[in-house]
């Protein structure tokens, strides 16, 4: 499994961070082809 994710600050009180995960062989069944999921986490700081 892999995930990679990188945080971009827009201002002093907002950031975005993109978020990519691989997972190879899910639930350890070979049958089971890779996944690959994506995420956008957007953080307001006040």
């Amino acid at each position: 499994n892999f995930e990679a994710f990188y945080n971009f600050p827009i201002n002093n009180n907002i950031r975005v961070t993109p978020l990519i995960q691989v997972i190879t062989n899910p639930a350890n069944q070979d049958a089971n082809g890779t996944i690959v999921t994506g995420t956008l986490r957007t953080v307001f700081s006040f």
